[in-house]
């Protein structure tokens, strides 16, 4: 597209030319990491003026690009005097003119930290954008914008309050959607009581949810309220495969109980070098609570140097066994990860 050809269309008021128009002449040449990079200006005779100026016709004719970007010079005070009140002005208007929650995203980072309530608001437009889309990746994004969404009610922030009920809405509302995340903080708000009574049952419900979503917290709180009783009923053998199931995602606590289970022959074969070893774990992963350093003292005490030495040796094979499992997953995610990217490009 041509100089003067754009320059016609401009004039006689198409808003896309306009702006097309208006980001050609704002460029500053001869940077490589501009989108219409040239070495040196080819329109000398225009000025950065003349860009601002069918930038601000096509913003006239609310297009939500030239909006956005009329809205940054103003936040920067590049070409055009700062005026931060006009570009967040600006800005949300492109937000609410724009057909996806791009720009409302954009705002929603603008204000996180800054002004959580703003934050929170554009977020919440955001996810207003995507309504009546069902499609899968939009299912996807949607749940994942309910549930910080949640996050920020959950936590209050600069200028929100903290709100447990209605971060449970998000919280559920994404937990329905499949987000493993959102359920394991709906079992954290009805297990503790935020915003509502107590609800072991609810808990270990959404717990549970998440642990199948192979989220370590959640499995090591199902071995909780399996070993305890806790909202469901008691299942020894239950707890021991959900604690292992975290111990194996090296939760450290998670190791320490899986071998408390094995020392005690409890939902398990009594077997005290695999108990031990699993003790060892923990510690080697940062559990530093005094009870398992007696657990360790008391259990090489009793069981002698010999087997001890065995249960560092099972120890090492686990934790390799372990790492390998990390690896291999690591590299199942990259390769998901990359056929994705293959596929959006293709």
């Amino acid at each position: 597209m041509t100089l003067r050809s754009s320059g016609r269309k401009g004039g006689t008021g198409d808003a896309t030319a306009q702006y097309t128009l208006g980001r050609i002449l704002i460029e500053d040449w001869g940077q490589k990491e501009n989108f219409f990079y040239q070495e040196t200006n080819p329109f000398p005779q225009f000025t950065k003026s003349q860009g601002v100026k069918y930038l601000s016709l096509a913003a006239e004719q609310k297009h939500s690009a030239a909006l956005w970007e009329l809205g940054g010079l103003y936040a920067t005070g590049n070409i055009v005097s700062k005026d931060t009140k006009r570009a967040i002005e600006l800005k949300e208007k492109a937000a609410e003119n724009c057909r996806d929650d791009s720009y409302y995203m954009a705002l929603h980072f603008d204000f996180l930290d800054e002004d959580d309530f703003k934050a929170a608001t554009h977020l919440h437009r955001a996810i207003g954008k995507l309504d009546g889309d069902k499609s899968e990746s939009t299912s996807r994004k949607r749940a994942s914008y309910q549930e910080v969404l949640g996050d920020l009610l959950y936590k209050g922030g600069k200028g929100l309050q903290q709100d447990y009920r209605k971060a449970e809405f998000w919280y559920r509302q994404a937990a329905e959607a499949g987000s493993a995340r959102a359920q394991f903080q709906l079992g954290v708000i009805f297990d503790f009581g935020y915003g509502f009574p107590q609800n072991p049952s609810e808990a270990f419900k959404w717990f549970l949810r998440a642990a199948e979503q192979n989220i370590p917290e959640a499995q090591y709180n199902v071995g909780i309220m399996y070993s305890e009783g806790i909202g469901t009923t008691k299942n020894t053998v239950e707890a021991v495969k959900w604690y292992r199931r975290a111990a194996e995602e090296n939760d450290g606590d998670a190791q320490w109980n899986l071998g408390a289970m094995y020392i005690g022959g409890n939902g398990v074969i009594k077997n005290d070098i695999e108990g031990l070893a699993w003790y060892y774990l923990a510690k080697g992963n940062g559990v530093t609570d005094e009870r398992l350093e007696r657990n360790v003292i008391n259990c090489e005490a009793i069981l002698g140097r010999q087997t001890s030495v065995l249960a560092q040796r099972r120890a090492q094979e686990i934790a390799a066994e372990i790492k390998k499992k990390q690896e291999e997953k690591a590299a199942a995610e990259k390769a998901k990860e990359e056929a994705a990217t293959k596929k959006k490009s293709e």
